[in-house]
């Protein structure tokens, strides 16, 4: 394929964690197709192949001392919760996570979306603000925002310092609770991928 005018030719490979592209790129100093090999990263490749999700927005106005509630219910594929990446207008504010919470109703559901907006993979994963809740269950991580200085400026915290792989089938909570002197807005983008 000495003519610069045809395509690459590019093979694909499966090799555990990355993918590798095989193929030979044109060449126009030498006139010849050369081989070569790149990859991307695992969780890159997640994007590509439509199994990585999001939900993000703003809770507005969280009162002084009031605490807002995320809830996400799992089914039957494994879901790796990647990050929780908050920020709020005021602080100090703390952010809890739950797992096996019980609620009594689910809470006003939020649109996921697929990283990969030409894929039709839907999440399984279902996500919630506002549940009422039972019994919160147990806390397995805590963070904090907090103040960042003494006009109480804004901050930001990404929960996790790495992925949890939820178990199937249970209840999640994120509780944040405002513990500013006036109302703040929080700003939420919460990010995994399912396998």
């Amino acid at each position: 394929m000495s003519d610069s005018t045809k395509s690459d030719n590019i093979n694909l490979l499966d090799a555990g964690s990355a993918r590798w592209q095989l193929a030979t790129r044109y060449n126009s100093v030498t006139d010849e197709h050369i081989p070569h090999v790149t990859s991307i990263d695992w969780e890159h490749e997640l994007v590509h192949e439509g199994k990585m999700f999001s939900i993000s927005g703003v809770l507005t106005a969280l009162g002084a001392g009031a605490t807002g509630y995320f809830h996400g219910l799992t089914d039957s594929e494994i879901v790796h919760f990647r990050q929780a990446a908050i920020g709020v207008t005021g602080a100090p504010v703390d952010i809890t996570f739950y797992e096996d919470a019980t609620v009594s109703a689910n809470g006003s559901a939020i649109t996921s979306w697929n990283r990969n907006r030409n894929s039709s993979n839907t999440a399984t994963l279902q996500s919630f603000i506002g549940p009422t809740i039972t019994d919160l269950g147990t806390a397995i991580e805590v963070g904090q925002i907090p103040v960042a200085g003494p006009s109480k400026q804004s901050g930001e915290a990404s929960l996790f310092g790495t992925e949890w792989v939820l178990k199937n089938s249970t209840s999640y909570l994120i509780e944040i609770t405002n513990n500013d002197s006036q109302a703040i807005d929080v700003g939420y983008n919460f990010l995994w991928y399912e396998l």
